[in-house]
């Protein structure tokens, strides 16, 4: 059974089920953080299998311009 992506555009925000867009080295960083202190962070194998069995919903901010994208 494969899992259909979903994505969304809301305001400046586009929201995806896409594990393909998730950045593994950030969420870690994020579960080692003190603001979740109910977790920390694990190897990067055994992320990625928890995520590949996980849904999850990435949060991404748009640029408001081509400049942005460029990184200036």
């Amino acid at each position: 059974m494969s899992a259909s992506k979903a994505e969304w555009y809301k305001d400046q925000f586009f929201i995806s089920t896409s594990q393909e867009l998730l950045q593994v080295e950030v969420i870690n960083k994020a579960f080692n953080a003190d603001y979740m202190y109910w977790t920390k962070g694990m190897s990067e194998d055994r992320m990625k299998k928890m995520l590949s069995k996980s849904l999850c919903f990435g949060v991404y901010v748009l640029p408001e311009s081509s400049s942005e994208i460029a990184g200036e």
